[in-house]
């Protein structure tokens, strides 16, 4: 069980942790990933061999991260203090003649998050494992909307890596999940991080929650599509991906106006069906502007694949079997594909919109979430100038950050492009190809008070009248709009 640290063990853990370069930068240098790995994985014995200096970053990482038992002489390396703190809230067990972590720590953008280690998820109690920051939550963190606001909610929160990675500026940050060993590590790594502003609850989906309104809602829910219920914090509870079209249709109702809801998960994708309108299907009538963003897809086949070997939890002559009850689980429902990615909400009392967009890796570990509120606001503007006619007389700007890459090949003694792509700097991920005249098009736009004069500008150029050009242009600019590479001239000008 863990003892939350008071204010001044916390803050000497952190100072701590952070002179002897036991962070998220420092663990990213010297082992090359973000989040702990189970200790079958592959990775393991460079791992190991990477942090087998003794250092007392080493003795931290080793301990914390890889989960590997210390000696009582490499405890010795860290001061006695510390060793008294970390004993004391619970996080260092004796485990004679040294000692082991009974939880996981994990540095995470300026964070230290405890969680369950992989050992506990193989105990007879693993269901309610408290899993370690993963792939999922860091791009959720990426897109998160990580301003000062009022109320924050952590959904399905798990170690409240979100809550306190995004509700640093809040008024009040409130973290609920399911699973009841979720509110003691959820108000554990409150206390650690020196954060008073935290609530933690149980409860199934809003049921703690009341009538409370927020300002934003982050979740990352159960979502795979698992044919059983092994893990509170991975498996779908309903059928297929209904238990995140449930959460999704529970969310305006505990948003303020204007708030927000970013969410990451997966939804299936039925034969027959695209995929865009069964999932339109989930936000009628819901009050909200959607923005939906797909990031992977895959085919049954290689989801099960790689869930039933992801889980470790099964020795060679049962994973063929797991496979098969995993793909008859899928295949029994029609499912074509598994689509992954963002869909965020605004709460808004208007003529709604839903918008449907792909984007690159998202995992970069670069925060966009000033881009995500960009993006609404650019999706605002398309759908006020809906007609052709009216968006002649908007005006754009090229998106700060812009850039335009070249590729070009050497023949006959001269350099010959070939492609030109178009992405952003701090923006969303997303690469658009341009043509020639393309670039000259946006390349206009800074030249001209209204689109019209652009559109009549590069007529003259192209040797075609205005109205042959006009609705291929005004096409590609909608495009280009809509994937954050130009600006409403209004937002722009807001942003400098």
């Amino acid at each position: 069980m863990l003892n939350p640290p008071n204010s001044d063990d916390a803050l000497r853990l952190r100072d701590y942790f952070r002179a002897v370069g036991y962070t998220h930068e420092g663990l990213h240098d010297v082992l090359g990933i973000r989040f702990p790995l189970p200790s079958y994985s592959p990775q393991m014995p460079m791992l190991l061999a990477r942090t087998a200096r003794k250092s007392p970053f080493d003795i931290l990482a080793r301990c914390f991260f890889l989960a590997r038992p210390i000696s009582a002489s490499d405890a010795d390396i860290i001061p006695q203090e510390v060793l008294i703190i970390l004993q004391t809230c619970g996080l260092l067990v004796s485990d004679r003649p040294g000692w082991r972590a009974s939880a996981l720590l994990s540095p995470c953008r300026g964070l230290w998050l405890a969680s369950d280690t992989y050992e506990q998820r193989e105990s007879a109690g693993g269901r309610e494992h408290v899993t370690a920051i993963s792939q999922p939550a860091l791009a959720l963190l990426d897109f998160a909307i990580a301003e000062p606001t009022g109320e924050l909610l952590d959904l399905c929160s798990g170690t409240l890596v979100h809550g306190l990675a995004a509700g640093g500026s809040c008024r009040r940050v409130v973290g609920s999940d399911l699973n009841p060993r979720a509110r003691m590590f959820g108000a554990f790594n409150a206390a650690l991080n020196g954060r008073t502003n935290v609530d933690c609850v149980t409860g199934d989906r809003f049921s703690a929650l009341g009538g409370q309104l927020f300002d934003l809602v982050l979740s990352n829910p159960p979502f795979v599509l698992s044919p059983g219920d092994e893990f509170l914090f991975r498996d779908n509870p309903l059928e297929l991906d209904g238990f995140c079209r449930r959460l999704i249709g529970e969310v305006p109702g505990h948003l303020k106006d204007g708030g927000f809801c970013q969410l990451i998960c997966e939804w299936v994708e039925i034969a027959g069906q695209s995929w865009e309108e069964r999932l339109a299907e989930w936000f009628v009538g819901s009050g909200c502007d959607v923005w939906v963003l797909a990031a992977n897809r895959q085919l049954p086949t290689t989801y099960a694949r790689d869930w039933v070997y992801e889980s470790g939890m099964y020795g060679a002559g049962d994973l063929d079997a797991r496979y098969d009850e995993w793909l008859e689980h899928l295949s029994r429902r029609n499912v074509k594909a598994i689509h992954g990615g963002l869909i965020f909400m605004r709460r808004r009392a208007a003529d709604n919109w839903v918008s449907f967009g792909r984007i690159e890796d998202s995992s970069g570990g670069e925060s966009v979430g000033a881009a995500v509120r960009q993006g609404f606001a650019a999706r605002d503007f398309l759908q006020a100038y809906r007609e052709d006619k009216d968006l002649l007389g908007a005006r754009l700007r090229i998106a700060p950050g812009a850039c335009l890459e070249y590729q070009a090949h050497w023949r006959s003694g001269a350099w010959e492009p070939e492609r030109m792509v178009l992405r952003v700097e701090g923006g969303i991920p997303v690469r658009v190809g341009l043509d020639a005249n393309v670039r000259s098009l946006i390349e206009r736009l800074e030249r001209f008070a209204t689109l019209r004069e652009v559109i009549e500008d590069l007529s003259v150029d192209v040797g075609l009248p205005a109205q042959a050009i006009e609705t291929d242009c005004l096409q590609m600019l909608r495009r280009l709009v809509d994937q954050g590479c130009l600006v409403p001239w209004h937002s722009e000008a807001q942003s400098q």
